[in-house]
């Protein structure tokens, strides 16, 4: 008995962030390719919009939490853990969510950087759905990409003490070796965003039949992404002489990119001497990453150490405010005399004055 062929075509768009995913994801939502809302408003870090559902960016979030892995973990084994975090329920709320988006719905486009932590999930979510599913992978410099994220988020992680770089690179590259890896198995396209922002009509020529997209060509449709797309979206075009990156970060980083810029020189998004070259670069990688997970082992103690001591300082300063406070309120004055006296209010202030020694002092460490 024959079955029902797929009735819509569901397009996942992933990659790093600050690649340009929310260009791309734009762009076909202007021509006429369903987005799904709410997503998240525009902000100074991308004033024409995420294009990032919500409801997406809550499941993966509190899949990530469960795993206690960061969007941009580099950590090259992080994937694993994401992968022994998920659950069933994930799967039945995911499937709920997609049969809703798509349903009556020719074509679908899902934005979210996230997405790259679940991918495979979600290639087997939407086979159940019978969706026809395609990847797309937005590709931009990992210097580039460092650069735009220390513009928008570098102040808060200065704050934190973080080695912005390094996090950024390691971030960078285990997040475009678990896309392309991800994605063999699928019709894909890569869009290195500088062509986009640049002749993004022979990018969308390109990709649609790749990914099996109907998309618009005429004038209309044009002039609305035309409004949509401007090279100054390009705001961050920092490059390695720009930056005092490690050396054997910055070789694996640059080799990536290559390999995955011949990918987007493919038409149907494959070679198989640039996927070996990314197989070879992740073992290096791993083993890279494995060795400075060793040397910083003391460092890393140390700062368990760390935080396990204020803690305890933490709650012994808080056992001692509620001892003088239970202790001034057994000393307090009889119903004759009036409350608020000055022995009420000095022994008050003293506990107070003496909580916020101690907590400042906790906070300085």
């Amino acid at each position: 008995m024959p079955t029902d062929p797929p009735t819509s075509r569901l397009v996942v768009v992933s990659g790093a962030g600050r690649s340009g995913t929310s260009t791309i994801a734009g762009t076909l939502n202007h021509l006429g390719v369903h987005s799904p809302v709410p997503s998240l408003g525009a902000n100074e870090s991308n004033p024409r919009g995420f294009f990032e559902p919500r409801w997406s960016v809550d499941f993966h979030n509190r899949i990530l939490s469960r795993a206690e892995v960061d969007l941009t973990d580099g950590r090259p084994y992080a994937l694993e853990l994401v992968g022994e975090a998920l659950n069933d329920d994930d799967r039945v709320r995911l499937r709920a969510w997609l049969s809703e988006q798509t349903a009556g719905r020719a074509q679908t486009v899902v934005k979210d950087p996230r997405t790259v932590w679940a991918l495979a999930l979600w290639h087997e979510v939407a086979e159940e759905l019978r969706l026809q599913t395609a990847d797309l992978m937005m590709l931009r410099h990992p210097a580039e990409v460092h650069g735009s994220r220390e513009t928008h988020y570098g102040a808060r992680r200065d704050r934190l003490g973080i080695n912005f770089l390094s996090t950024n690179l390691t971030g960078w590259i285990n997040a475009n070796l678990m896309a392309e890896r991800a994605t063999r198995g699928s019709a894909r396209a890569f869009v290195r965003y500088g062509d986009l922002l640049s002749d993004w009509r022979s990018v969308v020529a390109r990709i649609g039949p790749a990914l099996g997209l109907d998309l618009p060509d005429d004038e209309a449709s044009q002039a609305t992404v035309d409004g949509f797309i401007e090279p100054g979206l390009r705001r961050a075009s920092t490059t390695w002489d720009d930056l005092n990156a490690p050396a054997r970060l910055q070789e694996v980083a640059q080799g990536v990119w290559d390999a995955l810029a011949v990918l987007a020189d493919a038409p149907d998004g494959r070679s198989a001497e640039a996927e070996a070259a990314l197989d070879s670069l992740s073992e290096r990688f791993a083993d890279d990453y494995a060795e400075a997970e060793a040397v910083s082992w003391y460092t890393q103690m140390a700062a368990e150490k760390r935080g396990k001591r204020l803690q305890r300082a933490e709650a012994r300063a808080k056992k001692q405010a509620a001892q003088r406070k239970a202790r001034d309120a057994a000393q307090a004055p009889s119903a004759a005399q009036a409350p608020g006296s000055s022995l009420t209010t000095r022994a008050g202030r003293r506990a107070r004055q003496a909580f916020g020694r101690v907590s400042r002092a906790v906070r300085r460490r």
